[in-house]
């Protein structure tokens, strides 16, 4: 597998020429930093909706698999009651209300649980890779800021670097 070097542009061989000066590694700091925040918040919600949406399925396969059961008492139950009994008219309803849900939630799992799921997870990872990315060019402009004694905002984000 070939390897992607996301700091092909801005890295630690390259950083003078974006920051000549102390302001000028201020500017891009603060650049990235904005950067930083806007990849970690998507990133965040990505995450929090996929966690939602696994949990919604594993909830939508338990609903499913108890409305199924329930199919096979009310099929067994049914037969057992006479024609015109109220009772037998209610489980019958109840029977048909029940196949549409099943049909409703396969239809659910079927659609919303394939190829966007796969998606959706390969751009979180993608945006993983992004703030990765990231971080490793602000450890380099953080390492040339310090080799030439200036003083910048770090945002916090030098703690965060590797």
């Amino acid at each position: 597998m070939k390897t992607i070097n996301l700091n092909s542009i801005i890295n630690a061989t390259n950083i003078n020429l974006f920051a000549k000066t102390q302001e000028d590694a201020q500017l891009l700091i603060n650049q990235l930093n904005e950067t930083y925040l806007d990849y970690s918040s998507k990133n965040t919600r990505e995450y929090l909706s996929l966690d939602y949406s696994l949990d919604k399925k594993e909830r939508n396969q338990a609903t499913l698999a108890e409305n199924e059961a329930r199919i096979l008492y009310l099929e067994g139950r049914i037969p057992q009651l006479e024609e015109g009994d109220l009772r037998r008219k209610e489980l019958e309803l109840e029977l048909e209300e029940l196949q549409v849900d099943v049909k409703k939630t396969n239809f659910d799992l079927q659609n919303s649980y394939g190829f966007d799921m796969i998606i959706r997870g390969l751009s979180y990872d993608i945006n993983q890779l992004r703030t990765t990315s990231l971080l490793g060019v602000l450890k380099d402009i953080f390492d040339y800021v310090e080799a030439q004694s200036w003083t910048v905002n770090d945002y916090g984000l030098k703690a965060k670097v590797v």
